[in-house]
């Protein structure tokens, strides 16, 4: 199972074909294949519609939202556009954690999911997220958990949610040394 950080941002559709990278992507690492389809507007408007949402993560992952094959997960802000061959759970409960243990980055990793930067830089690797999260509790000393509460739509039903991670302060500038954290992963694997 592949993560895919695409990073494909062209000024026409014409530059770009969309069809051909997926295909190429499939060829080499198989139809189990994940993407990001981030929406950032949940935190303003309190509302995620999981259909129409846009991506807002560049025309290959729009592209994937609204392919038949795959299946968008109804986490706001951090969803994710999985193949429908990979058996993931979404649990529908009152309070989406994107970073917890019924994650989708918690599934991948129990899972031996690979993350793949396709045109993408490495310091965009939000799983990173799911690390502090998970090692240090949420409590970084850089970050704090924040609840956003909301609704999601899914097809006809709305479901009241509360959406809760951890968010940067406001002005602080945060620059992740990724060199010395892939470092640390190589060395304690």
């Amino acid at each position: 199972m592949f993560y895919i950080h695409s990073d494909l941002r062209f000024a026409t559709d014409k530059q770009i074909d969309l069809r051909f990278n997926l295909k190429y992507l499939k060829s080499i690492f198989g139809k189990p294949l994940i993407f990001p389809v981030y929406n950032y507007e949940y935190s303003k408007s309190r509302v995620f519609n999981v259909d129409n949402d846009i991506s807002q993560l560049g025309q290959m992952n729009e592209f994937i939202r609204n392919e038949k094959e795959y299946e968008r997960t109804i986490f706001p802000v951090f969803s994710d556009c999985y193949h429908k061959s990979i058996k993931f759970n979404q649990d529908i409960n009152l309070e989406l954690t994107p970073f917890s243990n019924n994650s989708f980055f918690s599934f991948l990793s129990k899972n031996d999911g690979k993350i793949v930067h396709y045109g993408s830089n490495l310091r965009s690797t939000t799983y990173i997220h799911y690390l502090e999260d998970k090692f240090f509790d949420g409590k970084v000393p850089y970050r704090y958990q924040k609840k956003f509460p909301g609704k999601v739509i899914i097809g006809n039903d709305t479901i009241k949610v509360k959406c809760r991670f951890h968010v940067c302060p406001t002005g602080l500038k945060l620059r992740y040394n990724v060199d010395a954290i892939f470092q640390h992963m190589i060395k304690y694997k």
